[in-house]
């Protein structure tokens, strides 16, 4: 595109990139355009963009995946015995009740497993009734038919329907699951031993949460996931 454009289009460009060159420059810092870059590690790429066009984005995710992929791979590499997750939202969905949407960030969640959930009135602990996704080409937060599915892989994100009521549940609070090799029947103390470590530690996300809230003055306080 920059090769298409008119000599007065390309000085006013490359003007523009020096102004920002010296801008960093007088931070200490030094910046290249990313095409000209030698030095990722130590130089920073600027890549350029049009808020109308759109054009630059596809280049600029394009280097953060290759930096990341490059400077970060054992950083992100996916764990299956190390599962991470986040909810996002509490949600009705019909058939199924008060549902929770959830961010699987690392490792696998199975249908089978019992997961606990912050809640408002404590810990809910609850074995999961169904994994449900979205039909392909069908975005999360669009009302549509869900699939249910055995298990689901990082990073994904998932609606969880379980035994228990979800109501309660907190957004923005992580979600654990129980240790699949503490079967109830063999290792029940262990087992009620985890569970309650596990309900003391997401419980600590809504008391800090809480813990910053001036409840003192009038207003609306709102939690956005």
């Amino acid at each position: 595109t920059y090769n298409n454009q008119e000599k007065a289009t390309k000085n006013d460009f490359e003007n523009r990139l020096s102004k920002v060159i010296v801008q960093f420059a007088e931070q200490g810092e030094n910046a290249q355009l990313y095409t000209k870059n030698k030095r990722m590690d130590r130089d920073i790429s600027l890549v350029p963009t049009s808020a109308i066009t759109g054009e630059g984005i596809p280049d600029l995710l394009y280097l953060i995946v290759q930096l990341t992929k490059k400077y970060m791979e054992s950083k992100i590499s996916f764990s299956a015995n190390t599962t991470k997750a986040s909810v996002l939202e509490v949600k009705q969905t019909q058939g199924y009740g008060a549902t929770i949407d959830v961010i699987v960030s690392n490792g696998t969640l199975r249908s089978d497993d019992t997961i606990v959930v912050c809640g408002m009135n404590g810990p809910i602990v609850t074995p999961i009734r169904a994994l449900l996704l979205p039909h392909e080409a069908q975005e999360m937060r669009v009302k549509g038919e869900y699939r249910a599915v055995q298990s689901v892989s990082a990073s994904i994100g998932v609606r969880i329907a379980a035994v228990e009521d979800l109501n309660k549940a907190v957004a923005g609070a992580p979600l654990f699951i129980v240790p699949r090799n503490l079967k109830p029947a063999k290792m029940a103390q262990k087992r009620r031993e985890v569970i309650e470590d596990l309900g003391d530690e997401v419980q600590k996300s809504f008391a800090d949460l809480f813990s910053k809230v001036d409840k003192g003055g009038r207003g609306v306080f709102v939690q956005a996931s």
